[in-house]
């Protein structure tokens, strides 16, 4: 105000500007209200100053005070900052008494006034400046004010613009950072910042690069702080420059379709640009990979699954006739050969022939016929071979041993039992041909062998020889084409009554000669001995000689029995042999034996 200070409190009359009505005498540093009627004049409310060093000055007994920080402190140093004036914030600063600069160091001009007018005199200023036109506080454009603590020394000293949007209101002003940096503040410097992701800046080449930036510092120091990081489903960042990106194609790409077809996935190359070179491999024991996509996946049942398991480990071949992953159980199993027997998924129920494919053939290689009752495969050497008709026989597991009877199915049938004679096969063995034996019907004796008997005729003498012989008789057959017509005849010299008429199926009665045989000829004949009479005058003298009859063999005796022997094994007459055997009673490949050689004993010979 213009107020003076009153009477003893005189304050420097040297400034110009008067902000308050507060006066300053240096002497001790007191601050007293030197004008103004709102308070007693003179009223000391503050005392000290502040220095370089130490503390600031106090209010006197708590009075009001709105001193800015570290004010007073007579700032210019010459002691003449004995006025106050506000400051933008409307706190206190103490100011030298002139409105222009007089020194370097000293504040800004003075840009306005406010002023209180009434009946005091002009102690505090000059006359020729209190009486200067006002310019209204609310009429100044802050940006201009040259003051230790407008926008000169906020803004401009800092590289900033100032910016005040209306003249007629106090501290609005704005300070503003320069491009590119970003940032302003009202009434103060401004923190400026500097977004190198912003166009133009450093981080735009991560942009460039389809990138995403940030600058987490963005401050006017910070330089190349600035992230660049990878779009996603890309992974990586980098700090100052361009991200070398990487996308892991089984984890974020098309990759991921072979884990969700339960397949794994390799990535040998992750960079970001390498796209579809994923491989996806088949779980095993499926085998299969496929570059860029999932893979087609096989499994051979026969190798891995249930082939191996169910014809593998048996002995039997296996084959999967689609090895597609999915398609199970259609493998098929086979039986090893010479077994027969397939099963799809499932063990083959083998079967063998061994007619067909096994010992069994050695059957059809004799010839003979096969049949195998029970061709499971564990069921060995049950063939039966069996000889071809008309061959018999059979056998069990082996070749068997044929027999063939010519007599029922051969030549013997067709050469002996068709003409009436009776047949024997002595060799049944097959490949014995033609050994069988023909003989004629009984009482014929006669045989052949490999074909009929020629001559089937029987001298029934050679069974009823001992009815002749015991009556020492000789037996006749007349006709041996025909029977019942044997006959006994008389040996000479006794004759047949009547005389040569042989005796019809009996003996003969026979008559001696007259002589001694006439008397005693009996004792010959019940023998079976011929009776000799003497001759001459001997046939009455009563000799006779008694001889052995044929067949039998012996030394005759006179007047006696002839010890006589009938070995019917030596015999070569007609009567007591087969001709089958060319004069003898059994064959050339048996003996004879005739165990009793007596001539009443006949037909007891054996052939052994």
């Amino acid at each position: 105000g213009p107020e003076g200070c009153p009477g003893s409190y005189q304050p420097k009359q040297t400034g110009n500007v008067l902000r308050r009505s507060m006066c300053d005498f240096r002497l001790d540093g007191r601050y007293p209200r030197c004008s103004g009627p709102e308070c007693n004049q003179g009223t000391h409310f503050w005392q000290g100053q502040c220095r370089f060093f130490g503390g600031c000055g106090n209010p006197v007994n708590g009075m009001y005070n709105k001193w800015s920080n570290r004010q007073p402190d007579q700032y210019t140093g010459n002691t003449d900052e004995d006025f106050l004036h506000n400051w933008a914030d409307y706190t206190w600063n103490d100011y030298p008494n002139y409105y222009r600069k007089k020194h370097f160091f000293d504040s800004a001009e003075i840009e306005g006034f406010l002023c209180e007018y009434g009946g005091v005199g002009n102690i505090c200023m000059e006359e020729q400046w209190y009486k200067r036109p006002v310019r209204l506080i609310n009429e100044i454009n802050e940006c201009t004010k040259s003051c230790r603590t407008c926008s000169k020394k906020r803004c401009v000293d800092f590289g900033q613009t100032c910016h005040d949007p209306n003249h007629r209101k106090a501290s609005d002003w704005v300070c503003t950072c320069p491009p590119p940096q970003t940032g302003s503040a009202v009434a103060k410097t401004a923190s400026c910042a500097v977004d190198e992701c912003a166009d133009g800046e450093a981080g735009q080449a991560c942009i460039d690069a389809g990138q995403t930036c940030n600058d987490p510092v963005a401050t006017a120091a910070s330089k190349g702080d600035y992230v660049c990081t990878c779009p996603a489903p890309q992974h990586g960042s980098a700090k100052g420059q361009v991200a070398a990106c990487t996308l892991d194609e089984c984890v974020d790409g098309d990759g991921k379709a072979c884990v969700d077809a339960g397949q794994s996935c390799n990535d040998e190359n992750t960079a970001a640009g390498s796209l579809d070179n994923y491989v996806c491999r088949c779980p095993a024991p499926q085998t299969g990979q496929a570059t860029g996509g999932v893979a087609t996946c096989t499994q051979d049942e026969c190798e891995h699954g249930g082939g191996k398991d169910k014809c593998v480990s048996i002995g039997q071949t296996c084959e999967d006739r689609n090895t597609a992953a999915g398609s199970w159980d259609d493998f098929v199993c086979t039986c090893p050969a010479p077994q027969a027997g397939t099963g799809t998924g499932r063990a083959a129920t083998c079967t063998l022939d061994e007619c067909v494919d096994g010992d069994g053939k050695a059957c059809v290689d004799a010839g003979q016929s096969c049949n195998d009752e029970n061709t499971a495969a564990g069921s060995l050497d049950n063939y039966v071979c069996r000889c071809p008709a008309p061959q018999t026989g059979q056998a069990t597991g082996g070749v068997a041993t044929c027999t063939q009877d010519e007599c029922e199915h051969g030549g013997g049938k067709d050469k002996c039992v068709s003409i009436g004679q009776t047949c024997e096969d002595r060799n049944t063995a097959a490949g014995s041909w033609d050994d069988f034996v023909c003989k004629c019907a009984p009482p014929a004796t006669n045989t052949n062998v490999g074909g009929a008997v020629a001559d089937c005729s029987w001298d029934e003498c050679a069974t009823h020889s001992g009815t002749c012989i015991a009556a020492a008789q000789e037996c006749v057959d007349p006709d041996t084409s025909s029977l019942g017509n044997w006959q006994c005849k008389c040996v000479a010299p006794q004759t047949s009554e009547p005389a040569n008429t042989p005796g019809e199926q009996g003996p003969a009665t026979c008559v001696d000669p007259p002589g001694d045989c006439s008397v005693h000829g009996h004792v010959c004949h019940d023998k079976g001995q011929a009776c000799i009479p003497g001759t001459g005058a001997a046939a009455f003298d009563g000799e006779y000689t008694c001889e052995c009859t044929t067949p039998s063999t012996g030394s005759p005796a006179m007047n006696a029995p002839a010890a006589c022997e009938l070995d019917e094994c030596a015999v070569t007459c007609a009567s007591c042999m087969t001709t089958a055997a060319g004069g003898r009673l059994c064959p050339a490949d048996q003996t004879c034996e005739d165990p009793d050689t007596h001539p009443d004993k006949t037909h007891d010979w054996v052939c052994t």
